[in-house]
């Protein structure tokens, strides 16, 4: 958008997805699950949305953190995992202590890049509420292991999601609609289970590293006169 703004010819353009590690990111066994969760006293019965990036006002987790706090209060099988550290992590807190569920939300704080993954594997759904993103690498990630989501519907995460396919997009900054799509998730493993799987799928074939690099060797043949056929992505 930025470079037609500027008057670039739209013909000389071309989008370059960030590339996902597949086999990093990637799904594991009901059994392996259960063993990471009892490795990080996560509770093995629980049903666990989980965010994972900086705790930043530009990502609106207020709004996530007020929809947890009407599901908790309706399914109590319901478990909020925040990995990630920034400068709204007390007022997160503060506002779980008010709403009465941060017995029911694990603040993880900052950790390694190579432990993002293992943390992903504990989960059921992934949740990104931000009101404007880039691309979001981390929605990327959370579809690679295999996890439906709810995320809110802009126009970075519909370039990722298909809604009813991948996961659900209720309106950005609609809490209730947010709340609402947790729950019909939470209630049906079949669905969720479903939409992971097509998320990875549409991952594996268009964001995979292999696949990014077939892109940039096509674009590398066509400048050096050695045209190859680019690979086909569903561009934003």
């Amino acid at each position: 958008t930025e470079a037609l703004a500027a008057r670039l010819p739209a013909e000389r353009l071309l989008w370059m997805p960030n590339p996902v590690d597949t086999e990093r990111f990637s799904p594991v066994p009901d059994e392996r699950r259960r063993h990471l969760r009892a490795q990080h006293d996560l509770p093995s019965d629980a049903v666990i949305i989980i965010y994972t990036g900086r705790l930043a006002p530009e990502k609106s987790l207020h709004l996530l953190v007020d929809a947890f706090g009407t599901v908790y209060r309706h399914r109590a099988h319901a478990y909020l995992v925040l990995v990630g550290d920034g400068p709204m992590r007390a007022a997160l807190k503060e506002q779980a202590r008010q709403q009465g569920c941060e017995d029911k939300m694990r603040f993880v704080g900052r950790v390694d890049p190579s432990e993002v993954p293992r943390w992903l594997q504990m989960a059921d759904v992934f949740a990104l509420v931000s009101l404007s993103e880039g691309f979001p690498c981390a929605l990327v990630e959370a579809m690679s292991v295999g996890l439906a989501s709810v995320v809110s519907d802009i126009p970075a995460n519909q370039q990722l999601v298909q809604s009813e396919k991948h996961g659900l997009l209720p309106p950005a900054g609609d809490a209730a609609a947010g709340a609402a799509a947790l729950v019909r998730l939470l209630d049906d493993c079949e669905l969720r289970t479903r939409m992971g799987a097509e998320a990875r799928r549409s991952v594996k074939e268009q964001y995979a590293i292999e696949r990014v690099l077939e892109r940039y060797e096509a674009l590398l043949g066509e400048t050096i006169g050695t045209p190859r056929s680019r690979a086909t992505f569903s561009e934003p």
